[in-house]
């Protein structure tokens, strides 16, 4: 047997071993398979048993789990009802449950009292929409109301003896230090160590006061308790700023602090001044101790109501602020609205006693109260109602109108008094008493430009006036006062007979007029609104200077030597007598007009010399040809008894003009 043979053979053995092992594989899957869909029949068997068995149970335990569920919903109905029927019964309960409690009022807690009327509240709740009929609902209704007047009575009582009046000590340092810092050591007082806060309560009190407030108006509907807290705190304002007042009337708002400081810089005429300058005494004095009192006031009035504010929206309801803070600044501003109409009155008593100097007392108040309009508007007065609001502006305005009727009297006074027989007509020519007390009271009146001036616009605007508008109608007025003066003066001087003296008084009281007027700012504003007002003085002062001069021809015509024959060396009798009567009547003439003008009066050294060296240099000159012309003629043998004067005799009898004592 070859080798391929052998191994072809050696391969059919392999394939036939390999076939027979794959056979005998088969044959174990085979088994496998049809033990499988024996157990696979029986597993089938056995789920469709369990499947049902399954279905049998669920149809066994389905009715009850339904009759479970419909006892359990049972048994949360009952429950239910249980519990509502101990809630109707609790509300029923309410009114015996909490009566003591809500009758006693807030004890401790405020918290603990308003749960209690929260629970008398649903009670209410519950009936009113339940049994409105019910006996029940009124009861805890009326316990609840009860407990509403509680709630509002612990509001009261809380502000009440949290609102305490602050003594005006510290009204001023509160004041003191609002405008400059602190003051340095407390001022004593009745309060001690510990002053009163002004407008300000403790944080737990405050904290109650709060929570009742928002209950009240949140809760309860009830806003009756915000009157209640306008109407305290409106007491407490008003008895403060009394006090204050009061304080500032007895001690003085300088006098007070040892640093001497005051509260408001304003300047004023005082009373001496005033009267120096032509006041009366009288009610004068009594409106200037008003005046720092009242300016005071007010100050404290806009820094307080302030603090009033800032507690009010700390404790009420935003939409209460109006109605309430009206209460608390009703009261104080009926006193200041009744204190500035005695300054109205003084302006118009002043009027009609002619006591124009005396207007003057109120015109700090004016410029005061301008000066803080702004602040009261914008801060103190911020929720008031219009009629509050703009009562500050209708006080300026009453008494700038007064002021203005009594500014507009003054310019009227000048001009109708002159029209009457001047029986206080100057003799001597000098400055009329009516020119010193009319520049007297312009000077015045320049210390308040803005004042007087706003007073004269806002009359004419029918309205408030801008700084511009009152400083043109005070340059205006003063131009009007100066041309009333002048007409004045024009129309008195009438009443003299002889011309030079009316030249002379006029010349006078222009030229008083003028120098016065350079000594101060009213110069200036009368240049700048009426050029014409000083160029007329100069003018006039010019033209009866000249005229007053030229009077003096009376003297100068008898120094003539018209008529006379001077070709001869000695005079013919004719012109000898014309010569004697000639001296004669420059004698005469001379002692008569020297001895008349000494009687007259020009003030103002400057013009008195001019006037007399104007008239030396008029007359002299006549006189020295004359006199040089018959000195050495012999027109008579009585030389002394025609010729009494030389030139410089002359010149000093003319000087003695102006001066009773020469």
């Amino acid at each position: 047997m070859t080798v391929i043979e052998s191994e072809a053979h050696q391969r059919r053995r392999e394939i036939a071993a390999s076939l027979a092992k794959e056979e005998a594989t088969l044959k174990a899957i085979e088994e496998s398979l049809v033990a499988a869909d024996e157990m696979t029949k029986s597993m089938e068997s056995i789920l469709s048993n369990f499947g049902s068995r399954l279905g049998k149970l669920e149809n066994a335990v389905v009715p009850i789990h339904r009759q479970t569920k419909d006892l359990q919903r049972l048994q949360d109905n009952t429950e239910n009802v249980l519990a509502a029927i101990d809630k109707v019964v609790g509300y029923h309960h309410v009114a015996k449950r909490q009566r003591d409690v809500v009758g006693k009022g807030v004890q401790e807690s405020l918290t603990k009292y308003l749960e209690s009327l929260a629970d008398v509240q649903m009670a209410v709740d519950f009936f009113a929409k339940n049994n409105p009929d019910s006996p029940e609902l009124n009861h805890v209704r009326a316990l609840f109301d009860k407990g509403k007047d509680k709630i509002d009575e612990f509001f009261q009582q809380q502000v009440r003896q949290s609102s305490k009046v602050p003594s005006p000590e510290t009204i001023f340092e509160f004041l003191g230090t609002q405008s400059e810092g602190p003051l340095g050591p407390r001022i004593a007082s009745s309060e001690g160590p510990k002053p009163v806060p002004i407008a300000e309560f403790e944080p737990s009190v405050t904290a109650d006061l709060v929570k009742a407030a928002n209950w009240m108006v949140n809760e309860a509907k009830y806003e009756t308790f915000v009157l209640h807290f306008g109407q305290i705190r409106g007491n407490i304002l008003h008895q403060a700023l009394s006090q204050y007042k009061e304080f500032i009337r007895v001690n003085g708002s300088g006098s007070i602090n040892s640093k001497g400081r005051t509260l408001t810089g304003r300047k004023s005429l005082t009373r001496k001044q005033r009267r120096d300058r032509g006041g009366a005494r009288g009610d004068d004095d009594s409106i200037d101790s008003e005046i720092e009192p009242f300016a005071q006031t007010i100050f404290a009035f806009t820094r307080l109501a302030e603090k009033e504010v800032t507690l009010l929206k700390t404790i009420l309801p935003e939409h209460s602020y109006k109605k309430v803070f009206d209460l608390i600044v009703n009261v104080p501003l009926d006193s200041i609205g009744q204190d500035s109409k005695r300054f109205v009155q003084h302006v118009k008593e002043c009027q009609v006693k002619k006591d124009y100097p005396g207007i003057l007392a109120v015109f700090p108040t004016v410029q005061m109260l301008k000066k803080e309009q702004p602040e009261i508007h914008k801060k103190a007065l911020k929720y008031c109602n219009d009629e509050n609001r703009h009562m500050f502006g209708k006080l300026i305005r009453d008494i700038e109108m007064a002021g203005a009727n009594a500014l507009d009297a003054f310019v009227d006074g000048i001009k109708s008094d002159s029209k009457k027989t001047d029986e206080n007509l100057p003799r001597d020519g000098t400055v009329h008493q009516m020119t010193s007390d009319a520049l007297l009271f312009i000077e015045q009146l320049q210390s308040f430009p803005e004042v007087a001036g706003g007073m004269i616009a806002t009359k004419k605007s029918d309205g408030s006036a801008s700084a511009a508008q009152a400083k043109r109608a005070f340059g205006e007025y003063i131009s009007k006062c100066c041309s009333a003066i002048v007409a004045s003066l024009e129309l008195r001087a009438r009443n003299y007979e002889d011309p030079a003296l009316k030249g002379l008084f006029l010349m006078n009281n222009f030229n008083f007029l003028i120098n016065r007027l350079r000594k101060t700012e009213v110069y200036g504003i009368v240049e700048q609104f009426d050029k014409s007002i000083i160029s007329g003085f100069q003018s006039s002062i010019v033209d009866h200077k000249s005229a007053y001069v030229n009077g003096w021809s009376r003297v100068v015509q008898h120094c003539s030597i018209d008529g006379v024959d001077l070709s001869d060396h000695k005079l013919r009798e004719r012109e000898k007598s014309i010569v004697k009567d000639r001296f004669k009547g420059f004698n005469a003439e001379i002692e008569d007009i020297v001895t008349k003008h000494q009687r007259w009066s020009v003030p103002d050294d400057r013009l008195r010399d001019q006037l007399r060296n104007e008239v030396i240099e008029y007359v002299q000159p006549h006189f020295s040809v004359f006199l040089k012309t018959f000195k050495y003629k012999e027109f008579t043998t009585k030389v002394n008894k025609y010729i009494k004067y030389t030139e410089q005799t002359l010149e000093d009898e003319i000087r003695k003009i102006f001066d009773r004592e020469a």
